[in-house]
């Protein structure tokens, strides 16, 4: 009992969310019916010129079945994205970028194709694009690769973009003047064919400027009527039939017999396939682009309406009904931004929009050969020289403002390559170009953080004072590199130049040491790893010490390939972090210049003269010594301070724990160090632990002793405030330096 009403629960909740979307479509209908009209009657408009772009000259003859393909792509695309979007207000129709690259190259691709065979095969090439788009559409999105898009360099997609408009651009001169196409065809165009382009670029205009004012998608629609309406006139006034102006070629020649006929299976028997096999560059560029364009529509979608797609999920249903269009020989669709926007700025919420448009296409449809036959060339070249002006305008000149200058040259090698060569070469060329500017930018990238020394960067070690002075002088022969992101061939050369500098930089203080630190580096190509062996031959020659620290397996694994003799037993020493590899050079340099612990007592390290260390061991003598083993806590943190500590031999080391229980290291102390002076001078709690590494030997004056010395014998207490004042200041010295280089 209970599992049936589990099962009718969800039913009965359903019904008032059904019963609310049915109250708003029937709020927004006086609105939705006739916005549905407007964009119904302009993909009508629009198919037919794509019909006429794909299939002019002496492929005319398949121009009612075009239009009846493409017109078919629009009502299954408006009916199926409409229903099936996430976005309720989403329409979709055949689009020009697809047609645009195979009007370019259709007449050439069946140009060796016998007669007979022509027409067929040049609807063979078409419905394979549109195949090939709905595959990658769908692949892309059942891989959920839709994101994609937004890696891609927005200099090529404009490159793509302005390279389609001024295809569409030739291709609506071609319309009218019946030349091929192509570059070479606008070239030719005669002084007397000219007198045939001006009906179409006058209404190229009007479309423009209205469109820049009122920005409405009906604009479009009124302009076309209007032009057909006079055009009709004129000939009415002229005394014209429609068959004298479809002899004068001002009129399309449709066969009756194409009324509302699909180009297959019948045109199927009379396809050439080698012909369509040696089409496949422009077929596959036409699906890429598509692909570009489809993600591009959809994401802007996404901006225009404030609302989160899944990208992926819209290309999978792009891609299928593309793959199920293909059947019809139509031109490649995708979701279309302008008339979805139209419908979004209208207040349009409910779905429905696209079953309203459908049905105006399918009543187009029915009456597509005689509308065809009454469509001047003019009137679709005209609208396809708008969407072709529109994408130059829109990708080629505005975004001179926007690009850089080597961004916007980009642009500008696309189009061009893309006239005088093919599409296909643009794209990869595109590409190429893109990458290689990349890295010349990319390679003045800084990929060093930040360049110093010893000097200035010492380890967490705290010494004695004399052993502290040595290394700030001696620390400058210690260079440190610190590196950041990917290196490459490009910017490696960067760390080369720097060592090369820091050996030519001081004559007085020859380079020592050069310690690379690779924690905030993320990898690195094959020439980057042979520049740090150039490194290390450098270091061979010049003398000095080349130490590397905080590699990643990758990095160390490509330095490791590139023959770099390094780790353990090597001649590059490695460590874990770059503090380790600071204090290796820190000992190393107090050894050289024997300045160690060895037979030195705690007075010696901070006495100025003989009479000072003799004040010295006076001190020290008053406080209490106490000796801990390996692992015992010196100071526990939060307990109070009463107590400061002089290390006088051994090491601690200084810890603070963490939330998840886990202590991390901050400092290490050697013989010399003052231990619990801040929290000591301020009156504070302990803020960390000191625990003793190893033995440690330490003297300890209480705050009891110290207001001791300080009534008993007054030169020994102010000696004793003297070096915690000390200690005190050294500690901000340290502190400074290394937040110098904290990033």
């Amino acid at each position: 009992m209970e599992d049936s009403i589990g099962d009718i629960a969800p039913a009965l909740d359903a019904r008032p969310f059904a019963r609310a979307q049915a109250t708003s479509l029937m709020r927004q209908l006086p609105r939705l019916i006739p916005l549905s009209v407007v964009i119904g009657l302009d993909g009508i408009g629009f198919a037919i010129a794509l019909a006429t772009l794909l299939f002019a000259g002496e492929l005319s003859q398949g121009l009612g079945m075009a239009v009846t393909g493409a017109l078919g792509c629009t009502i299954l695309l408006s009916f199926l994205v409409g229903w099936r979007s996430q976005l309720k207000i989403n329409m979709a129709c055949a689009q020009d970028v697809g047609a645009a690259i195979l009007a370019a190259s259709l007449v050439g691709a069946v140009s060796t194709v016998s007669p007979d065979s022509k027409l067929a095969t040049a609807f063979a090439i078409v419905a394979t694009a549109t195949l090939a788009t709905g595959i990658i559409i769908f692949a892309t999105g059942f891989f959920r690769a839709g994101r994609l898009v937004r890696f891609f360099p927005l200099e090529v997609l404009a490159g793509f973009m302005a390279a389609t408009g001024c295809l569409l651009l030739m291709g609506g001169i071609a319309m009218v003047c019946h030349v091929e196409p192509s570059l070479h065809g606008v070239l030719s165009v005669k002084p007397s064919q000219m007198l045939n382009m001006m009906p179409a670029v006058l209404l190229a205009g009007l479309i423009y400027l209205a469109m820049a004012h009122l920005r409405k998608p009906f604009v479009v629609l009124a302009n076309l009527v209007g032009a057909a309406f006079l055009f009709h006139g004129w000939l009415w006034m002229a005394g014209m039939t429609t068959a004298d102006a479809a002899a004068l070629g001002l009129l399309p020649s449709v066969p009756a017999s194409q009324s509302l006929q699909l180009p297959f299976p019948d045109l199927l028997p009379l396809v050439d396939w080698p012909a369509v096999v040696a089409a496949a560059p422009v077929i596959g560029t036409a699906a890429l682009l598509s692909l570009f364009a489809a993600m591009m529509n959809i994401s802007a979608l996404e901006l225009a309406t404030g609302k989160e797609l899944d990208v992926n999920r819209e290309l999978r249903l792009t891609g299928a009904v593309n793959a199920l269009v293909s059947g019809m020989g139509a031109p490649p669709g995708y979701p279309d931004l302008a008339t979805t926007q139209l419908l979004n700025k209208s207040g349009v919420t409910a779905r429905g929009a696209g079953f309203l448009v459908a049905l105006v296409g399918l009543l187009g449809l029915v009456f597509a050969p005689q509308v065809v036959s009454l469509v001047p060339f003019f009137l679709s070249a005209g609208l396809v020289l708008y969407y072709g002006f529109d994408l130059v305008h829109d990708w080629l000149v505005a975004t001179r403002k926007t690009f850089s200058l080597r961004e916007w040259s980009v642009v500008v090698a696309i189009v061009a390559i893309s006239l005088f060569y093919s599409f296909l070469v643009a794209i990869l060329a595109g590409f190429l170009i893109a990458t290689v500017l990349f890295a010349y930018s990319y390679s003045h990238a800084p990929v060093i953080r930040n360049v110093t020394s010893l000097a200035r960067l010492p380890s967490t070690t705290e010494r004695a004072p004399g052993e502290m002075t040595k290394l700030a002088n001696q620390g400058k022969a210690v260079h440190v590199i610190q590196l950041q992101g990917f290196l490459f061939f490009g910017t490696s050369e960067q760390v080369v130049d720097k060592v090369r500098h820091a050996v030519a930089a001081d004559a007085a203080m020859p380079l020592r040491s050069v310690i690379i630190d690779f924690s905030r580096a993320t990898d690195l190509d094959s020439a980057s790893a042979n520049a740090f062996k150039r490194i290390q031959n450098l270091a061979e020659a010049s003398g000095f010490a080349l130490t590397f620290c905080a590699l990643n397996p990758k990095i160390t694994e490509a330095l490791l390939r590139s023959g770099l003799d390094m780790g353990l037993g090597g001649r590059i020493p490695v460590y874990d972090n770059l503090d380790l590899a600071l204090e290796k050079a820190e000992e190393d340099i107090l050894q050289s210049v024997g300045h160690g612990m060895n037979g030195k007592s705690l007075a010696g390290h901070f006495a100025k003269s003989p009479e000072h260390e003799r004040q010295l061991d006076q001190l020290f003598a008053a406080m209490a010594r106490e000796v801990y083993a390996p692992g015992d806590i010196i100071i526990k943190a939060g307990a109070e301070a009463k107590d400061i500590f002089f290390l006088e031999t051994g090491r601690a080391v200084i810890f603070r724990s963490a939330q998840d229980t886990s202590r991390k290291r901050l400092r290490t102390m050697t013989a010399g160090a003052v231990l619990g002076e801040l929290a000591y001078s301020l009156g504070m709690l302990r803020t960390a632990d000191v625990e003793a590494e190893t033995e440690v030997v330490l003297l300890r004056m209480s705050s009891e002793q110290a207001e001791r010395l300080a009534r008993e014998n007054q030169p020994l207490a102010i000696l004793f405030n003297q070096l915690v004042s000390r200690a005190l200041a050294e500690k901000v010295l340290i502190a400074n330096r290394m937040t110098e280089h904290v990033t």
